[in-house]
C-alpha cells in the first residue's frame, strides 16, 4: 500500500442518523471490527436531504459519524471488490432507499504510536491522531482497514478503494492522505 487515506464528509453532502438516537452507542459499540451479519438487526436511519432550508446535495454514502461508512446500494456495485475481503455490509431499514453499513472487519495494529502524534485518555486510552504514522510491514494488502488503538476508530483505505470510488463518480466522501510510503 503506497498511501493510507482516512475517509471524511464533505460539507454540503446528504447525511444520515438514526431514528432512536440512542442507537448512535450502538453503532459505536457494535462497528468495532467484529463481524456481526449472523446477529445483526438492521437499525432504523432517515436520510437528512435538508441544512435548515438548503438542499444538501445527493451522497453515494451519507455521512453517519466517524469510523462509520454508509452506502448506497448503486455504490456498493463499484465498491464490491474493494469491501469483499475486509468488510461486511449490513442491511440499514431507511424509507428513502436500501442503504448498507459497511462493517469494517480488518483490524491491523499498524499504528506506529512513537512517531505519531496522540491525545490520550489519562488511563493511556488514545482519544484521536493528530499525525499518523504506521508501521509498513503491518500494513498489508488490505484496502480498508481500522486500528485497534481507539475506541472509534477511522475507517482507513488504500489507493485501490480510492480509485474505484473515483472512476465510479461516486459524490459524498473525501479522502484526506494520512500516510504515504517513504521512497527507497
Amino acid at each position: 500500500m503506497d498511501r493510507v487515506y482516512r475517509i471524511v464528509p464533505l460539507d454540503g453532502h446528504e447525511l444520515v442518523q438514526p431514528v432512536d438516537t440512542k442507537d448512535y452507542a450502538v453503532l459505536t459499540d457494535l462497528i468495532d471490527g467484529t463481524e456481526r451479519s449472523a446477529t445483526w438487526s438492521p437499525i432504523g436511519v432517515r436520510l437528512i436531504r435538508k441544512d435548515g432550508e438548503e438542499p444538501l446535495l445527493r451522497s453515494d454514502s451519507p455521512w453517519l459519524s466517524p469510523g462509520t461508512l454508509v452506502l448506497r446500494d448503486g455504490a456498493v456495485a463499484h465498491l464490491a471488490e474493494q469491501t469483499a475481503d475486509n468488510a461486511e455490509l449490513l442491511p440499514l431499514d431507511c424509507v428513502d432507499g436500501d442503504f448498507w453499513l459497511v462493517n469494517v472487519t480488518t483490524v491491523l495494529d499498524a499504528l506506529d504510536t512513537s512517531a505519531s502524534s496522540l491525545v490520550r485518555f489519562g488511563d493511556g486510552r488514545v482519544i484521536t491522531v493528530r499525525h499518523f504514522a504506521f508501521l509498513e510491514e503491518r500494513l498489508d494488502e488490505a484496502q480498508m482497514f481500522k486500528i485497534p488503538d481507539m475506541k472509534v476508530s477511522d475507517i482507513f483505505v488504500g489507493d485501490a478503494f480510492v480509485d474505484a470510488w473515483r472512476a465510479a463518480s461516486l459524490e459524498g466522501i473525501g479522502f484526506e492522505t494520512v500516510w504515504r510510503r517513504q521512497p527507497g
